[in-house]
């Protein structure tokens, strides 16, 4: 499933268990994408998606490749009103990849929201990176298993919870 340069502000696949590949770039209108019941994917790919606000993994179970959010979700500006200088940035929405238990290749994110949780995440086959991302918390509890090298370039303050308990990192 591939779209480019679309101006399409909302994607739902209410009934869609398996995709091979998600790969969306430049949508810049695309606030909302929902897969509710998908339970596999062999990659996803979501790049410059400025306005997305819900992202909507709830039953994903296991990614066999990439999962690569980047340059994603909602930025909140408060600008001086005499200057116009930006005073705060922040990011806003949710997203839900809850029940990911394990990602074959990178975990890549990119993110605009506050948030991120992997509850169950225990295996990332290759890189965990996050850069240029507005996250301030990320938890993944059940991570043992990075095959790759860690890199966190954050752009605000990231608070990582249990990041002590990886066994392994390539």
């Amino acid at each position: 499933m591939k779209m480019y340069q679309s101006s399409v502000e909302s994607i739902a696949f209410p009934r869609l268990l398996t995709v091979g590949t998600v790969d969306f770039e430049c949508l810049a209108s695309l606030e909302i994408l929902s897969l509710p019941v998908l339970t596999s994917a062999k990659g996803i790919r979501l790049v410059n998606t400025p306005l997305m606000h819900t992202l909507d993994l709830l039953n994903l179970l296991r990614i066999d490749r990439d999962l690569i959010l980047d340059h994603v979700g909602v930025i909140l500006e408060k600008k001086d009103p005499l200057t116009g200088l930006v005073l705060s940035r922040e990011g806003a929405g949710t997203v839900d990849v809850s029940s990911i238990s394990s990602i074959g290749g990178d975990l890549r994110l990119g993110l605009n929201s506050k948030v991120i949780s992997f509850p169950v995440l225990t295996i990332v086959g290759q890189d965990f990176k996050v850069q240029d991302s507005l996250l301030e918390s990320m938890v993944a509890p059940s991570l043992v298993t990075v095959g790759g090298g860690i890199t966190i370039q954050s752009s605000s303050f990231l608070h990582l919870d249990n990041f002590d308990r990886i066994l392994v990192s390539g």
